[in-house]
């Protein structure tokens, strides 16, 4: 989510304006035990309400050997 909140400000926006999140992963099994993370994770950059959220479990992401792909959609005014 580092990455994504830096493009996001560097846009002008900040992580508030992040509304959707699709986390793609190539094993949901492994996911599951680091999922019960996430809300920790999502109170480090998010305020408030969480963004709507989707995972979902793909056989295979464009790079080799990356297990995660994180898509976001913001709505910068």
């Amino acid at each position: 989510l580092e990455r994504i909140t830096r493009i996001v400000a560097a846009e002008g926006g900040s992580p508030g304006d992040i509304t959707k999140i699709t986390t793609f992963v190539t094993s949901a099994m492994d996911w599951r035990s680091i999922g019960q993370e996430s809300p920790a994770l999502f109170e480090e950059y998010f305020k408030g309400e969480f963004p709507a959220n989707s995972l979902i479990e793909i056989n295979a992401l464009v790079e080799p050997g990356l297990a995660i792909e994180i898509e976001a959609i913001a709505v910068i005014d």
